[in-house]
């Protein structure tokens, strides 16, 4: 597997939402946003997925104790200096338990595609701002 120089990333919860027939996605309740203020540094493409897939259970757990219920959720990791995205984990509420569960193949990641471009284009922007 890739690996890339160890970066800081940003997590949040975004929950679907139906407005005007169609599905968008907003941030979380507000006390999750308060959970997910801290930063995670990641070393290697494994640490991202373990990062996302470990936060899945203990925002499944707030969620359900919550008074509304969302149908699912995804949390989306972002580098902190670019803001790019690097990854995300979805879950979804089982009908038939109610339980919030990883949507199958949920866990996706910048480094499944290879996408280590953004050290490249750092360096290159260092290069021509240099010249």
């Amino acid at each position: 597997m890739a690996t890339h120089r160890a970066y800081t990333a940003k997590l949040s919860v975004m929950v679907p939402r139906m407005g005007d027939n169609r599905l968008t996605w907003r941030p979380g309740p507000a006390l999750l946003g308060e959970l997910m203020k801290g930063e995670e540094t990641i070393g290697d493409c494994t640490e991202l997925g373990a990062v996302l897939r470990t936060h899945g259970p203990m925002v499944a757990r707030l969620l359900g104790t919550s008074t509304r219920r969302h149908d699912g959720f995804r949390i989306l990791a972002s580098e902190c200096r670019s803001g790019a995205l690097t990854g995300w984990s979805e879950w979804f509420m089982s009908p038939e338990t109610g339980a919030y569960l990883p949507y199958p193949g949920g866990v996706w990641t910048a480094c499944d595609y290879g996408q280590h471009d953004y050290e490249a284009q750092d360096a290159e922007q260092r290069t021509l701002s240099a010249a």
